[in-house]
């Protein structure tokens, strides 16, 4: 049976986690500030793994929550519930690949800006 959640903040959760988020206009955002310093470092710490969901035969290719999380707690949220295989429930972690794909973006930034220096240091040799 599929059972989903809708949350107050603009999530709906599922049974393997949390499906939908909420919007990204500034006008429902507050609170501003430069991301923190380190992406760089946070993108070559992150582990790319293959795996199954329980139930599911699709091979998919990700990351692992809990790993993120060691990171950087912004790169994951709970939402959700599951059933382990004692028949207890737990609050599903996720991966928040907003803030992942932020700090990828904040990489790229730097590689081509670097990038651009080069070219114009051989140009001007």
């Amino acid at each position: 049976a599929a059972n989903f959640a809708f949350v107050e903040d603009g999530n709906i959760n599922g049974r393997n986690g949390s499906v939908q988020w909420n919007g990204s206009d500034v006008r429902i955002k507050y609170g501003f500030e430069p991301a923190s310093d380190g992406a760089g470092e946070r993108i070559d710490q992150i582990g790319v793994m293959e795996y199954c969901y329980k139930g599911s035969n699709i091979r998919r290719r990700g990351f692992l929550a809990q790993q993120m999380t060691n990171i950087d707690d912004r790169y994951t949220f709970f939402g959700g519930t599951a059933t382990d295989e004692n028949g207890d429930d737990f609050a599903v972690m996720n991966v928040d690949d907003r803030a992942v794909i932020a700090d990828l973006v904040v990489v790229v930034q730097e590689l081509r800006r670097e990038i651009s220096i080069l070219k114009n240091m051989g140009s001007s040799q």
